[in-house]
């Protein structure tokens, strides 16, 4: 019986690491989003992404008013966070917190649409771990999208 164990589960465990090699099985990873450019929208600003709290964290945060509803989308472009589970991205107002999502992946250019409309002042846009500390901020000073645009 051992040996039959032996015989089918030792080739069986091969074929596996040979296709998991070869990229045939997902490991659990997510591959690296490439979001285009929002479609209907207007670029409003866009800075580059400030490491904080000795986090490595690069890339840039652009900012999409939506001609067609007045909303906000927010572009996060080649970004490359630490890989953790929990990351989120942030949008604050006057520091405090107007928007959070899930970070989709933790490199990439990746689009996140919002509900913020209307006239607010966005200040920033950060990486934050799920125990609330900042890895990362986009320092912005602009009306959230209105029709003043």
């Amino acid at each position: 019986m051992k040996k039959l164990k032996n015989l089918i589960l030792i080739p069986l465990l091969t074929l596996c690491v040979i296709v998991a090699a070869c990229g045939q099985i997902k490991t659990g990873k997510t591959a690296s989003p490439n979001d285009g450019a929002p479609a209907d929208s207007v670029l409003v600003a866009q800075s580059a992404f400030s490491p904080l709290n000795n986090k490595d964290v690069s890339g840039a945060a652009e900012l999409y008013r939506v001609t067609s509803n007045n909303t906000l989308t927010v572009r996060l472009v080649g970004i490359s966070v630490p890989s953790e589970t929990g990351l989120k991205m942030v949008v604050t107002e006057n520091g405090s917190l107007v928007y959070s999502e899930q970070l989709k992946s933790t490199s990439g250019t990746e689009n996140y649409p919002t509900s913020l409309a209307g006239t607010k002042r966005v200040d920033g846009v950060f990486i934050r771990s799920s125990s609330n500390v900042d890895y990362g901020k986009a320092a912005f000073n602009i009306p959230l999208p209105s029709d003043d645009y």
